[in-house]
């Protein structure tokens, strides 16, 4: 279990905080080229920013996070093709928010 596992969904108080960590987190899993939890804190991290009111970086996180769940599902889907159908539903949230159109193409 991580600290971001620890993290509370949503909290005004703690999501600088939270935010750092996801960041940090996503940090080391590039350095580790650890692809699955890289994924996966790109996502959490998209969603910090985006509770931050940093929609672009945050459209940026998720974006790269469906790269990343598409090539993992290309390997295995049974495995990360739950995780890739969350990250597409953040980002067309996102886009929508943001005012893009709303596309898979991630």
């Amino acid at each position: 279990m991580s600290w971001a596992d620890q993290l509370p969904d949503t909290s005004y108080a703690l999501a600088e905080w939270a935010n750092r960590v996801t960041e940090r987190l996503t940090l080391h899993y590039r350095d580790q080229d650890d692809l699955p939890n890289l994924a996966m804190s790109l996502n959490n991290q998209s969603v910090r920013l985006a509770e931050l009111g940093r929609r672009e970086e945050a459209l940026q996180a998720i974006t790269e996070a469906v790269q990343v769940y598409r090539r993992l599902a290309d390997a295995r889907p049974a495995a990360h093709q739950r995780e890739l159908e969350q990250s597409l539903r953040v980002l067309a949230w996102l886009r929508e928010d943001v005012g893009e159109p709303d596309s898979t193409d991630g």
